[in-house]
This record gives structure tokens, C-alpha cells and sequence, in this order.
């Protein structure tokens, strides 16, 4: 194990920030297959009253145009356009939702019959008996570990590839939240990319095809060569 593996793994567990948002992220209550059930029947609900709204929306504002002058209908014309818009955004985001909630029941229900895969290295490193979870690096250990990294790689972050509808992409927040959901893999198997678009801020479905390609293009080999730098070590702890 060389010079900087060593660092990785010895500063990767004293970082109390990262404890305190281990600590939230378990203090959250479990989702159950009724209650994702329900969830899913609500959002259902939801999707066709958002439908019908964006299907009447046009008419109501032909009849609201009504007896206005040009400039006024064109304005009317502009806020009909956003509102229909927003709508349009919303209905998808929700509907890839639900997609990811019936994806989940139906692991769930698999779960239950014994069904179960894993694919990535990393991902088994994370889950293979024995070894404790690995968690993230602290953000200062990331920042010095990861400018290091990127510059032996000659890798460079691009600034406009780390926003997304002028919002900016912590790389460092992106790490946490996959390496806490057990690596990319282990985040795709388990569909995990939405919720880790909402712990970032990003409320559209759209920001998630985003934030992977910042992941792959930035963060996924970093993020290989830590979970393994670690799991081996605990390999050679435990022996």
C-alpha cells in the first residue's frame, strides 16, 4: 500500500462531521413495503390531477384572454407558457419517481424470495461479512487527497460541468452520498441516484443523467481506489 493509501486510511475514520451525518442518515425511519405502497398510490393520485390541470390549462387562459388587449395577451400568452412548462417538468419528475417506487417494491417483493445480486468490486468490498461499512472522507482529507488525485491523473474539474441549471455540484457532497449508499454500483442496483439528487438540493429528475456523468467523469475511479484502499486494510486487520 503506498504513501497515499495510508493517509486515506488512517484519517478516514476520525472525522466527526462525517459520524454526525452517518448519525442523521440512520436516525431516518425505514421505508417499509405498505408505507412505499401507499406512497406510490398517493403519487399516483397526484400525477393525474397534474395531468388534468396541464390538459384544461390552455382553455382557461383563451377564456381569461378574452376582451384584453395584444399586449396584454401576449403577456398572458409568456405565463401560460412557463406555467405549462413548470407543469410539464413536474409531471415528469414525478412519474420517474413513481418509476423508481415500483422498481423498489419490486425488490422488495424479491427480497422477500431469497433474490438478491451484486456486481461491482467496490460494492462487494462494502458489503462482505466481516468488514465495518466504509464511510466518506472528511472534506478536508477529500480536498488534499482529491487535488492530489486529479493532478496525478491529469484530471481537472470543468466549472460549467459542475452546475446544473446554474446551481453549483459539491464534488465532495456527491462522494459522501455514494460512498454512504456503498459505491455506484451498489447506488444504481439499489436506485438511489433520485434520493441523492434531493440530499443535494436538485429537485428534477433530469439533474440525475447530470449528476452521473459529473460521478464517472470525476469522482467514480477516486472513489474505486479509496473503497479499496480501505477494505483492504481491513482485510489485513482482521487476519
Amino acid at each position: 500500500m503506498n504513501e497515499m493509501d495510508m493517509n486515506i486510511a488512517k484519517h478516514a475514520d476520525d472525522d466527526i462531521f462525517v459520524n454526525q451525518r452517518q448519525q442523521q442518515r440512520q436516525q431516518r425511519p425505514a421505508v417499509t413495503y405498505d408505507s412505499l405502497r401507499h406512497a406510490a398510490i398517493a403519487l399516483q393520485s397526484t400525477i393525474q390531477n397534474l395531468e388534468e390541470r396541464y390538459s384544461i390549462l390552455p382553455s382557461d387562459c383563451t377564456k381569461m384572454s378574452e376582451g384584453i388587449g395584444p399586449v396584454a395577451q401576449l403577456t398572458q400568452l409568456g405565463r401560460l407558457h412557463d406555467e405549462l412548462d413548470d407543469l410539464h417538468d413536474e409531471i415528469s419528475h414525478k412519474k420517474w419517481l413513481l418509476n423508481v417506487y415500483h422498481q423498489k417494491l419490486n425488490q422488495m417483493v424479491a427480497a422477500r424470495t431469497g433474490a438478491s445480486t451484486m456486481n461491482s468490486n467496490a460494492a462487494a468490498y462494502q458489503a462482505r461479512p466481516g468488514l465495518m461499512p466504509i464511510r466518506p472522507l472528511s472534506h478536508d482529507m477529500f480536498q488534499s487527497i482529491f487535488e492530489a488525485f486529479s493532478l496525478r491523473n491529469g484530471c481537472k474539474p470543468d466549472p460549467e460541468m459542475l452546475q446544473y441549471r446554474d446551481q453549483p455540484i459539491s464534488l465532495y457532497n456527491l462522494h459522501f452520498e455514494v460512498v454512504s449508499g456503498g459505491g455506484f454500483d451498489r447506488v444504481i442496483e439499489n436506485n438511489q441516484w433520485l434520493l441523492i439528487c434531493t440530499e443535494l438540493g436538485f429537485l428534477r429528475s433530469p439533474a440525475v443523467q447530470h449528476l452521473q456523468r459529473v460521478y464517472k467523469e470525476y469522482l467514480m475511479q477516486f472513489d474505486n481506489a479509496y473503497i479499496w484502499a480501505i477494505s483492504r486494510l481491513q482485510q489485513i486487520q482482521n487476519q
